[in-house]
């Protein structure tokens, strides 16, 4: 057996689905020893690798994906022909984070001075970014700052006044923060077969 865990997530790797279903009912009765019990939602038994998975596709049957640590982890045909895993954050979190921002902006609305709130919300998305700059996850980070970026024109447009203020106005402001823009280097999952990618991160 093989185990992967952070905390209280684990992923158990075994080479067999008998070995699979064997190893959860002594883990559930281990657990059970003790008053733990396995999170249902949280919980599966899948088949992985290449070969399983290819077998799956041969028959019909669509890879089953699964959720670790905010990413959601799904199968892919690799350039070279065969299955790996893919990697993209998880569309909830996603959608959660950009909510969670656009609250905080809406809620400081009719603040004096924005460079502190901008540098606030500039540390999140750098935070964020961070986290799932790895492989696969190019597109969907692209996505995430680029939708930041829009929710503060917004809010400049949203704090009152008549006149709009276009993105031309509103660009400037976000580089003299070094707001996120240019290149992100994105971690390889697979460094032994690949170097680390470059993504562009364009404005909005």
């Amino acid at each position: 057996v093989r185990l992967v865990r952070f905390c209280d997530d684990m992923i158990f790797i075994l080479s067999r689905k008998e070995e699979g279903r064997d190893f959860e009912k002594m883990l559930r009765a281990r657990l059970a020893k003790i008053g733990i019990e396995l999170n249902e939602a949280k919980s599966s038994l899948q088949p992985a690798g290449r070969w399983a998975i290819e077998r799956l596709v041969k028959d019909g049957i669509r890879p089953p994906s699964f959720r670790f640590l905010g990413f959601e982890l799904y199968w892919k045909r690799a350039i070279a022909g065969f299955y790996r895993l893919g990697y993209k954050p998880r569309a909830d979190r996603l959608r959660a984070k950009l909510k969670s921002i656009k609250e905080h902006l809406h809620r400081n609305r009719n603040t004096k001075n924005h460079i502190p709130l901008l540098k606030e919300v500039k540390q999140v998305v750098q935070g964020w970014v961070r986290y799932f700059s790895i492989t696969d996850c190019g597109r969907l980070i692209h996505f995430f700052v680029t939708a930041v970026r829009r929710l503060i024109h917004r809010w400049f447009n949203h704090r009152g006044g008549r006149q709009f203020i276009s993105w031309m106005r509103v660009s400037p402001i976000l580089e003299r923060i070094d707001f996120p823009t240019g290149p992100c280097r994105l971690r390889s999952m697979f460094p032994k077969s690949s170097k680390a990618n470059q993504l562009h991160i364009s404005g909005a």
